[in-house]
């Protein structure tokens, strides 16, 4: 019986953190997440909303973590890794992913950062001019572990 229990529970946490989908948006190409388009969309509205009374100023150690911002942070950590090795399309990559997907965050004070992590207009401009033609859609690694996508059900 313990055994089954913890087959079952190794299951559901692998489920919950391990398996997701690939968002695709022609201009950015895709990412991993473990929301489809449109739960992020809907996520995004929410945390417009929660966030504004309510910024994600600190950290806890034991708390319930939020995936979204979680996701976001990730992708805000690869843009900044992407300029600070001059890979301007990269970077511009996942701006928009941002910019798309991640909106709230970008403005807010997180604990993260307490500014928010929007590019300037003239930082956005400046990363603009670098780059060497149109970005090419491509996958976006931000992703640190691997996440899983199973095949769609009919």
């Amino acid at each position: 019986m313990r055994g089954g229990g913890a087959a079952t529970l190794f299951t559901l946490f692998f489920l919950s953190v391990h398996v997701g989908h690939d968002v695709r948006e022609a201009e950015i190409g895709a990412f991993r997440s473990r929301y489809t388009a449109a739960e992020l969309s809907g996520l995004a509205r929410d945390r417009a909303e929660r966030w504004r009374a309510q910024p994600p100023r600190t950290q806890r150690r034991l708390s319930r973590e939020d995936p979204y911002l979680t996701e976001g942070l990730w992708h805000v950590q690869q843009r900044n890794r992407a300029l600070s090795d001059g890979d301007m399309s990269d970077a511009w990559r996942e701006n928009r992913i941002l910019e798309q997907f991640y909106t709230p965050m970008l403005d807010v004070s997180t604990y993260a950062n307490p500014l928010g992590h929007r590019w300037s207009a003239e930082q956005r401009l400046d990363v603009e001019g670098q780059l060497n033609s149109a970005p090419r859609p491509e996958a976006s690694d931000a992703y640190p572990y691997p996440l899983y996508v199973l095949p769609a059900r009919p």
